[in-house]
């Protein structure tokens, strides 16, 4: 008899759980970047000792044709216009123009480096119902001291449709807010 209670009990718990896990949303697969429809560009989360800020990659839309010293390649050579996601329960994994990044679904804070490099900002991610909000916070050395300069993003997915409500905070242009839309590849 006493079984029965525990056993409805754990059954609930599962269920529960379960039922949490279905209203997350899957971002996985290939995006192409729709520039049409979106306002602004891509850019790559700034990262220390890059050489190149987010401020020139924007400014090149997306392609700065310069060389990064944290991936070793030139910007122009490696384009904005594909994203590549693979979602697991408990992390988001984001391909960017060659920089691979991961977030944690459990909603704690870690370098978004997937290869733990050094100079990477701290991410964060959690759900709110289908939607996933990340944010980062890039803490750089400006006139003398460091500020931290968080970016929100807000990841929602209707059919085949991909958008990222971003608002990123730079060195020199304050809150910078931009809508990227991007498309299943098929």
């Amino acid at each position: 008899m006493l079984r029965t209670p525990a056993f409805a009990i754990f059954l609930a718990a599962v269920l529960a759980a379960s039922s949490a896990a279905a209203q997350t949303t899957d971002f996985s697969g290939t995006w192409n970047f729709d520039a049409s429809k979106s306002t602004g560009a891509p850019t790559l989360p700034s990262i220390a000792g890059s050489g190149v800020n987010n401020a020139q990659r924007r400014s090149a839309g997306g392609r700065a044709g310069q060389f990064d010293q944290a991936t070793g390649r030139v910007l122009a050579d490696i384009g904005f216009d594909k994203l590549t996601v693979k979602q697991t329960p408990s992390d988001l994994f984001v391909t960017l123009a060659g920089l691979d990044l991961v977030y944690k679904l459990d909603g704690s804070k870690n370098s978004i480096s997937a290869a733990n490099r050094p100079g990477f900002p701290k991410g964060q991610a959690a759900w709110d119902g289908a939607k996933l909000l990340i944010t980062t916070i890039d803490s750089v050395y400006i006139g003398g001291q460091y500020k931290d300069l968080p970016t929100k993003e807000i990841w929602s997915l209707d059919g085949n449709t991909l958008t990222i409500d971003k608002t990123e905070t730079t060195r020199t242009q304050g809150a910078v807010h931009t809508v990227l839309v991007y498309t299943k590849a098929s």
